[in-house]
C-alpha cells in the first residue's frame, strides 16, 4: 500500500478515535461540565482544546515522528505542534458553526457523530498536505521559497475562521437585540391593551371587553414561560420558543432571542434587563389576580357601588403605573447591551482586518524578493524563447506539409464513402427502370393474345393505347438512365476535387413532382400522396439533386408504412411554405415514427433500422450533405415530440439569403 494512504488513514483513525472518546467524556460527565462552566460559549471551546490535547500526541508520535525518520524530513516537534494545533481548531470551528445553524433539528447523538465526520474529513487532507508532505525532501533552493509562507498561511485560515465566527455570532446578537427590542413594544402594547380593556370591563360591564382582556393577557403569559423555560439549566426549546411565539413574535426571531438569552444572560445590561422582565411578570400575575376578581365582583349580579368600581379601577391603574415603568427600565437595559454589542462588533472585525493587513502586506514582500530570484533566471528563459521560435517555424512547415498528406487521404477515404452513396443513389432510378420493365411485361402480356387472336382485324384503335403507354414507359426508362449518367459525372467531380453543382432558381414544386414522377410505380400500391406546395414558393438548388433528397424521403416513409400492415391507410404528405426568408419544407407520414433512440443518428452513414437486406444506410446521409450543401438544415422529430408518424422539416435559404450565405462561404 503507498506510504501516503497508509498516513492518511492513520491520520483519520486516530482523529475519529480521539473525537469518539471525547464525546464520549462529554457526555458522562455533562452535568459536572455546567456546573462548572456557565457560560455555553466556554463550554463549546472545550471540545477543541481537548481534541488537540489527546489527538496531538497521537499523531506526532503516531504518524509525523515515523514519517521524519523513514523520509529524513524536516517538521520539528515545535512546528509539527503548531501546525496540528490549528488545523483542529480550525477544523472544530467551523463544525460547531455548522452544527450551530443544525441544532434544532438534531439529537446529542447526532450531533456528535456529524462532529466526528465532519472533523475528520477536514484535518485529514489538512494534516496530510501542510504537515507530511510540506516537510518531504526538497532542494536547499526549493526549502528557502516553500517553507516560510505556511505558518502565515494558516494564521490568515485561523483569523478569517475566527472573523467568520465572529460576525456571525454578532449578527445573531444584533438580530436577537432588535428581537428583543420589538418583542418590548409588543409587550407593551399587549399590557396597555388588557389594562384598558379590563378597566373597560369595570365600567360598561361589557363580556367582550374581558374576553379581549384574557387574550392580550395569554400573550403576557407567554413571555413569562419563555423565561421560566430558559432560565432552567437544560432548558427545552420549543417550549420556549412556543412561548415566545405566542407573545406575538415572528417565528424566525425566537431563535436568536433564546441565543442572546442563552449566551449572554450574566452580562450585565442583559442581566439587568431579565431582572426587570422577572419582576414585571410579577406584576402581570397581580394583573391577571385583579382581572379575576374584578370578573367576580361583575358577574356576581350584585349591584356595586361607584366607590367599589373606583377602588377596583385604582388598583388597576397603579399595576399599570408600575409596569410602564419597569418598560422604560427594559427599554434603557436593552439599549446599552446593543451598543456594547455594536463595539464590540466593530472591534473585533476592525482588530482581525488590521491582523490579515499585516500579515498580506509581509507575504506581499516576500513574494516581491521571490520575484527578485526569479528575475535572475530572465536571461536563460529568452535564449530558450529564440530556439523554441526557431524549432516551431520548422515544427510548423511540419505540420503543414502533413497536413496536406491527411487532406489528400482523406479526400480518398470520402471518395470511397461517396461511391458507396452514388451506388446507392443509382439503385433509385434503376428500380424506377425496373418497375417499368414490370408494366412492359405486363402491357405485352395483354396485347400479345389479342394480336394472335385478331391477326385479321382492324385492331389500330385497341392497340393505340397500349402502344402509348408503352412509349411513355420507354421514355421513363431514357430519363432514369440520364439520371445514372448525371450521377456518375458528379462522382467524377467530386473525386476531382468537389462536387459544387450549378445551382439556379426554380419552383418548389418542380423537383417533388420529379420525385414522384419516379416514384409514380411503387406509390400505385396502396400509397397516398398529397402535394400542400404552393406553386409561388422558389428556391436556389440543383434540381437534380434536390430530386434525390425528395426521391429518398418519399422511400423512406414508403418502407416505414410498408410496417403497418396491408389494410392500413398509408399517407404521405408534403408541404411547403416560406417563414422569416427560408423556405420550410415538412415530409409527413403516419407511419411507426422515428424511435426516440434513433433521433440523433438517422443522418450518420451507414446506419439504419431497415435491416442489412433492405437498406445501406446511405440514403438519409447523402440526403443531409445535399441539403447543408445547399446552406440548408434538415431535422427529424421522433416519436417523443409526435403522436403519430414521422417528420422530417426541411429549411432552405431564399434566393436573397442564399446569395448572402454562397458570397460569406467565398470569403471565408
Amino acid at each position: 500500500m503507498n506510504v501516503q494512504i497508509k498516513n492518511i488513514i492513520k491520520i483519520a483513525l486516530t482523529i475519529a478515535l480521539s473525537e469518539g472518546v471525547i464525546m464520549v467524556f462529554l457526555s458522562e460527565y455533562n452535568t459536572i461540565i455546567n456546573d462548572s462552566l456557565k457560560n455555553e460559549i466556554l463550554k463549546s471551546i472545550l471540545d477543541p482544546v481537548l481534541l488537540i490535547i489527546c489527538t496531538v500526541p497521537l499523531l506526532y508520535f503516531l504518524v509525523i515522528k515515523p514519517y521524519n525518520t523513514e523520509n529524513n524530513a524536516c517538521s520539528s516537534i515545535k512546528t509539527s505542534i503548531m501546525l496540528l494545533s490549528l488545523i483542529i481548531f480550525v477544523a472544530e470551528l467551523f463544525t460547531m458553526t455548522f452544527l450551530y445553524w443544525l441544532q434544532h433539528d438534531l439529537t446529542v447523538w447526532e450531533s456528535n457523530l456529524i462532529d466526528s465526520i465532519f472533523v475528520t474529513l477536514l484535518c485529514t487532507p489538512l494534516v496530510d498536505y501542510l504537515v507530511l508532505q510540506r516537510c518531504r525532501p526538497h532542494s536547499s533552493n526549493q526549502m528557502g521559497v516553500g517553507k516560510a509562507p505556511y505558518v502565515f498561511i494558516i494564521l490568515i485560515a485561523i483569523i478569517l475562521a475566527i472573523l467568520v465566527f465572529t460576525v456571525m455570532a454578532g449578527i445573531e446578537t444584533l438580530s436577537g437585540l432588535r428581537a428583543f427590542v420589538g418583542a418590548e413594544g409588543l409587550w407593551s402594547k399587549s399590557q396597555k391593551g388588557a389594562v384598558i380593556h379590563l378597566v373597560q370591563y369595570a365600567t360598561t360591564r361589557e363580556g367582550q371587553e374581558y374576553e379581549t382582556f384574557q387574550k392580550l393577557l395569554e400573550k403576557l403569559l407567554g413571555y413569562k414561560q419563555a423565561r421560566l423555560e430558559l432560565e432552567k439549566e437544560n432548558p427545552n426549546l420549543e417550549v420556549a420558543y412556543e412561548g415566545l411565539i405566542q407573545g406575538g413574535n415572528h417565528p424566525d426571531d425566537v431563535r436568536s432571542m433564546a441565543f442572546l438569552f442563552r449566551e449572554f444572560r450574566h452580562f450585565d445590561p442583559i442581566d439587568r434587563a431579565v431582572r426587570i422582565w422577572e419582576q414585571a411578570d410579577g406584576l402581570i400575575t397581580q394583573l391577571d389576580a385583579q382581572g379575576k376578581e374584578t370578573y367576580q365582583l361583575v358577574s356576581s349580579g350584585v349591584q356595586t357601588s361607584k366607590d367599589e368600581i373606583e377602588k377596583n379601577t385604582g388598583a388597576i391603574l397603579i399595576l399599570d403605573h408600575q409596569l410602564t415603568t419597569l418598560e422604560d427600565d427594559f427599554s434603557l437595559a436593552l439599549g446599552e447591551a446593543s451598543r456594547w454589542a455594536n463595539k464590540l462588533l466593530f472591534l473585533l472585525m476592525a482588530g482581525s482586518t488590521a491582523i490579515i493587513l499585516i500579515i498580506c502586506v509581509w507575504l506581499i514582500l516576500f513574494t516581491g524578493k521571490i520575484f527578485g530570484k526569479l528575475q535572475a533566471y530572465n536571461d536563460d528563459l529568452l535564449l530558450m524563447s529564440m530556439d523554441l521560435k526557431k524549432h516551431t517555424s520548422e515544427l510548423e512547415e511540419m505540420v503543414q506539409a502533413r497536413s496536406k498528406q491527411l487532406i489528400h487521404a482523406e479526400r480518398l477515404a470520402t471518395l470511397g464513402t461517396f461511391s458507396a452513396g452514388m451506388a446507392h443513389e443509382i439503385n433509385n432510378p434503376n428500380s424506377f427502370i425496373l418497375g417499368n420493365i414490370e408494366f412492359l411485361k405486363q402491357y405485352w402480356g395483354i396485347a400479345r393474345p389479342i394480336l394472335n387472336e385478331h391477326q385479321k382485324q382492324d385492331i389500330t384503335g385497341r392497340v393505340g393505347s397500349f402502344m402509348d403507354e408503352v412509349e411513355a414507359t420507354l421514355e421513363g426508362m431514357q430519363d432514369g438512365c440520364h439520371r445514372i449518367s448525371k450521377i456518375v459525372n458528379s462522382l467524377k467531380s467530386y473525386s476531382r476535387g468537389g462536387m459544387e453543382a450549378d445551382k439556379v432558381e426554380c419552383r418548389l414544386m418542380e423537383p417533388v413532382t420529379d420525385a414522384q414522377y419516379l416514384l409514380q410505380h411503387r406509390l400505385k400500391k396502396g400509397f397516398s400522396l398529397t402535394l400542400d406546395v404552393p406553386k409561388d414558393i422558389y428556391i436556389v438548388c440543383d434540381r437534380q439533386q434536390m430530386s434525390q433528397v425528395f426521391v429518398n424521403l418519399i422511400n423512406n416513409a414508403m418502407d416505414a408504412l410498408e410496417t403497418m400492415g396491408e389494410n392500413y391507410e398509408k399517407k404521405i404528405r408534403i408541404t411547403g411554405e416560406i417563414l422569416d426568408n427560408h423556405v420550410w419544407i415538412r415530409v409527413i407520414d403516419n407511419g411507426p415514427g422515428i424511435p426516440e433512440d434513433a433521433e440523433g443518428r438517422i443522418f450518420d452513414p451507414f446506419y439504419t433500422s431497415k435491416g442489412k437486406t433492405k437498406g445501406t444506410g446511405l440514403g438519409l446521409s447523402i440526403v443531409h450533405g445535399i441539403i447543408e450543401d445547399h446552406a440548408g438544415q434538415i431535422t427529424a422529430y421522433s416519436t417523443s415530440t409526435r403522436t403519430e408518424g414521422a417528420e422530417l422539416l426541411i429549411i432552405l435559404p431564399n434566393r436573397e439569403t442564399y446569395l448572402k450565405i454562397r458570397h460569406s462561404r467565398k470569403r471565408s
